[in-house]
């Protein structure tokens, strides 16, 4: 052999043992090969609405009992999910349960018209409980984020749109993806996104993909979707079982029974309930959830959302807000509805009571807009997370006020007590108490005001069993006397139903 040959030996022998194994395939091609053996192009382009049904798991949703704790896994029962290719909606029914806390939903993403233009809405059911709210406020507690995002990470569609997308130039590697080696390929998602794309090597499918999504605490993250146990569905091979993780961490698996493809059968999914038709009309032209903020105390509002409330406090040189739940869209729109009670002082501070994600997840926009965070100090590692990530893949207002005064303004901060802290100011006070050992949440802060004798706690009360009782005693151990108890939910009531709470 010629010194040449042993020279080329030893650079393709240090090339297999760096990237695996090289070969001359691009990734069009590997994306063609996954189309070839799933079925076709013709028929996945074909497919119109597709119907799945099974049942899982979700994980990482941010309701640790205690900061930093390993996450409770919830689980999803007779999960349906729907997807209108052609009309781009979809939407899921299923119930869910985690820990103590159970409840069937019903979340769909779809059009509403808007004089000669349908615009995107979103509408949930909490067992006949409804409500329109803008896209943006969609959550699901299914596997995906929400009903939008299953569309975005249809397999079908990726396929689709990677067949356009997918580069011919490169030459693949191989690599390790979900315990095996495999075929790695690049393209784009029909929304632009960058995904890297993983094929088995043998069977030529495709085993999963990475993109980055934006998270409401931890920001733009790592996003794989895993494929296994296909099987042929009519004239093509679909995966019967998804797992999701975010950020290196498990955060969904769904196993279905069934699949199937049902034109017409999607029709009566898509329509808006008459019931939420009006708020439907508000938010398919701007950021919209139902808000009603009404008048407790003279200087005391408390604003009602859907499913999360906050407590608005008016102070004479300013304006604190306890509680920011759920997301950027909550927040604006609370903000709006405050401002027409307190049109011209500042929102100083904003006060979350514990560290679940969906009552910090409003914190940003606050932030935006100048407020203080104030926080116990066992929640601050996960507030200052919330505040410094990076959200460059689903915009919110903070991020926008970062990118446009520039990253080293001061826009809002943070400000750490531990056990107690007062706000007070001209004769109006707040006492804020981290109370300790909650089996919902440790610590959690409740909120009292002395003079008006108003208590305001999340996810404490009206909860029955464990949790109210160690509520009741930890006002008692610190001496409070309230006559009336605010939540993060529901409605005001009497403090002495406390006591009757078994």
């Amino acid at each position: 052999m010629s010194r040449m040959s042993w020279k080329l030996v030893a650079i393709l022998t240090t090339c297999w043992a760096t990237f695996g194994c090289i070969n001359s395939l691009s990734s069009k091609q590997l994306v063609n090969a996954a189309v070839q053996a799933m079925g076709g192009i013709n028929n996945l382009e074909n497919i119109r609405s597709i119907i799945r049904k099974g049942n899982g798991t979700r994980t990482n949703m941010g309701q640790s009992r205690i900061p930093g704790e390993p996450e409770p896994t919830g689980s999803i029962r007779n999960y349906v999910e729907v997807l209108d290719q052609v009309n781009t909606s979809a939407g899921f029914d299923y119930d869910f349960e985690i820990g103590d806390f159970k409840q069937h939903r019903r979340e769909v993403f779809t059009k509403y018209d808007v004089g000669f233009e349908t615009k995107p809405v979103g509408y949930i059911d909490l067992g006949g409980r409804m409500a329109a709210v803008s896209p943006a406020a969609l959550v699901s507690y299914s596997a995906f984020s929400s009903p939008e995002m299953a569309l975005r990470r249809e397999i079908t569609l990726i396929l689709l749109s990677a067949v356009e997308t997918a580069l011919t130039a490169q030459t693949v590697r191989q690599e390790s993806f979900n315990g095996k080696m495999c075929n790695f390929g690049q393209a784009k998602t029909r929304y632009g996104e960058s995904m890297t794309m993983y094929f088995d090597p043998d069977t030529k499918l495709l085993e999963g993909y990475e993109v980055i999504e934006t998270d409401t605490v931890l920001g733009d993250v790592p996003v794989q979707y895993v494929f296994e146990d296909y099987r042929k569905v009519g004239d093509v091979l679909l995966p019967f079982k998804l797992k999701i993780r975010r950020n290196s961490q498990d955060s969904a698996e769904i196993t279905y029974d069934s699949i199937a493809f049902e034109l017409g059968a999607t029709k009566d999914w898509f329509t808006i309930p008459p019931e939420v038709e009006a708020d439907a009309k508000k938010a398919a032209v701007g950021p919209y959830v139902p808000m009603k903020v009404s008048r407790m105390l003279p200087g005391v509002y408390l604003a009602q959302g859907f499913t999360h409330n906050s407590l608005i406090v008016e102070f004479p040189d300013y304006v604190a807000v306890l509680e920011a739940p759920l997301d950027d869209v909550q927040t604006r729109v609370m903000i709006d509805e405050v401002r027409k009670f307190v049109p011209l002082k500042e929102i100083r501070y904003v006060i979350p009571t514990h560290h679940h994600s969906d009552h910090i997840g409003g914190v940003r926009s606050f932030v935006a807009r100048g407020a203080t965070v104030i926080v116990e100090k066992r929640h601050e590692a996960i507030m200052r997370k919330l505040l410094e990530s990076r959200h460059a893949h689903f915009r919110d207002e903070l991020q926008t006020a970062k990118d446009t005064r520039g990253g080293g303004i001061e826009i809002g901060d943070v400000e750490v007590f531990e056990g107690k802290k007062e706000l007070a100011n001209g004769g109006r006070s707040i006492e804020l108490h981290a109370i300790e050992g909650s089996p919902h949440a440790s610590p959690a802060i409740v909120a009292y005001m002395p003079r008006e004798r108003l208590l305001f706690q999340s996810d404490l009360f009206p909860a029955a069993g464990p949790v109210a009782a160690h509520l009741r005693e930890s006002i008692a151990k610190l001496n409070l006397r309230p006559d009336r108890i605010v939540g993060g939910h529901g409605a005001p009531t009497p403090a002495a139903d406390l006591a009757k709470a078994q």
